[in-house]
């Protein structure tokens, strides 16, 4: 399979040059975006441009809240078949649905489609799907085995899952209502991937929600965008992520279409950047529920100090009101902005989130090879990269100072090196003491739970097989 990329780096024009492109040379597109607000920019800019003509034709499909509108496969299937007569059209969706629809439904005839996709989709995609056939007919379209963690335990809340005989005849039955409602967990199901589902949800005991949501994780493969006519990628550092490299090692043959900038830069990046830090220690789910509230001293010197305007994020469950030092000043965000212009006048950004892989996501995607410390990488580095380049950074011709606030030394250190230079300095509000109070106090005080990581590890894996056997138990008493 070949797949074509453009690895300008933010700001240089690729969406604008793809744009260009699309509405001077008929023929039918898939636009894929990372998020439902990006498809409604990419939308305006793609009517602006056309002037007042009324070609290309665009659609715009991406899941509705309504919980009574049809899935996001129906739904793809719907307006690519109401638009297989057109000459010229684009068809707006977003990278969730591109990694849950499955391409190579011959209905859907993407061997006519050319695809486009800006920025790189996560290699990792999962979603939760609410099935309302009964729960014995459900279980027998999936089989399960257990999942092998990394020190040889199996995990208590994950399993991996394929499709029994059964599921598979429901899977290519098109016009069956079952196969209907589940169309948009086909694609996850693929038989190349590796899914992996909530033991939960195959648990004849679980109640309520659970027993009727199913929640599944799978890679996305280079064979399942196979269908399409082209794939054009739109993304900087390409070449760095875990797609380009778990593709690779499938087959796929990449194809740089270069790109002539709009604009060259007055001021490297680099030299334009200043880049703080609160922490020493590295950013986590566990270390931001730490009783010393490390992320709130950071937030507290933020709020006490910043006079100019920001945006800023953390991971929702985290989540602290920031409002600086003045009216107006910041404007909160997710952490994953790829691909949007809207924050180019802002030169003040705040990064208080991690982004770390649950460890169901690195074993699968460990079996390509990839190390923990990759899929961290893929995880957070660009993302971090993503939302410092949304600021004033982009511009080509600006000279600003753009001050970047993250919160561990590790990702300081990661942003510098990616955009290649940019001071670092540490700001101490108490996070560093803390740590080192902390561990103080567990040396002077209560002994360790465990005398090594390895006592540590075992521990774990008694706990591991203790949990897996208290469920088939549970599992053989209601059969």
């Amino acid at each position: 399979m070949e797949v074509f990329y453009s690895a300008n780096e933010p700001g240089a024009g690729k969406s604008t040059s793809a744009r260009e492109h699309i509405c001077s040379t008929p023929g039918l597109y898939v636009y894929a975006a990372p998020r439902i607000e990006l498809l409604r920019e990419l939308m305006d800019e793609f009517i602006e441009a056309r002037g007042g003509g009324h070609t290309p034709v665009i659609r715009v499909t991406h899941s509705a809240a309504d919980e009574n509108a049809a899935p996001i496969g129906t739904a793809i299937a719907a307006a690519m078949a109401d638009l297989a007569d057109s000459p010229h059209a684009v068809l707006f969706i977003t990278h969730q649905a591109l990694a849950l629809v499955d391409w190579s439904r011959p209905e859907l005839n993407a061997h006519r489609w050319h695809l486009v996709c800006d920025e790189v989709p996560d290699i990792w995609t999962s979603g939760c799907f609410r099935l309302t056939a009964s729960h014995e007919r459900l279980r027998g379209l999936f089989k399960t085995e257990p999942l092998a963690m990394e020190d040889g335990s199996t995990s208590p809340d994950w399993v991996r899952v394929t499709l029994t005989t059964e599921g598979h005849r429901i899977r290519e039955t098109r016009e069956d209502a079952l196969s209907q409602t589940m169309a948009s967990l086909w694609g996850l199901m693929a038989d190349k991937r590796t899914c992996v589902g909530k033991a939960t949800f195959f648990d004849r005991l679980a109640k309520g929600a659970e027993r009727t949501s199913l929640v599944l994780g799978s890679t996305l493969n280079a064979d399942l965008l196979a269908p399409f006519a082209s794939r054009w990628f739109l993304a900087a550092n390409f070449t760095s992520y875990l797609l380009y490299r778990i593709w690779a090692k499938q087959g796929a043959t990449f194809v740089e279409r270069t790109i002539k900038p709009q604009s060259t830069r007055i001021v490297p990046v680099g030299e334009r950047m200043r880049i703080y830090f609160f922490s020493e220690r590295n950013a986590s789910d566990t270390f931001f529920r730490d009783p010393s509230g490390p992320l709130g001293l950071a937030a507290g010197w933020i709020n006490a100090n910043i006079t100019q305007p920001f945006y800023y994020c953390f991971n929702e469950r985290h989540h602290i009101a920031l409002i600086g030092n003045g009216e107006g000043l910041a404007h909160k965000v997710t952490p994953k902005l790829a691909g949007t212009n809207d924050l180019r006048h802002y030169t003040c950004a705040v990064w208080l989130a991690a982004m770390v892989p649950a460890d169901h996501e690195v074993q699968v995607i460990s079996t390509f090879g990839i190390t923990k410390q990759g899929v961290l990488q893929d995880r957070e580095r660009e993302a971090l990269y993503q939302f410092v380049m949304r600021s004033n950074l982009r511009i080509f011709d600006s000279v600003e100072p753009v001050d970047v606030y993250v919160f561990s030394r590790a990702q300081a250190e990661s942003l510098q090196e990616m955009l290649g230079g940019g001071e670092i300095q540490h700001i101490d509000v108490g996070i560093t003491q803390t740590l080192k109070a902390q561990l103080r106090l567990n040396k002077g005080g209560r002994k360790p739970k465990y005398a090594s990581e390895e006592e540590r590890k075992e521990a774990k894996r008694d706990q591991n097989r203790l949990s897996q056997q208290r469920r088939r138990e549970r599992l053989a008493k209601a059969a």
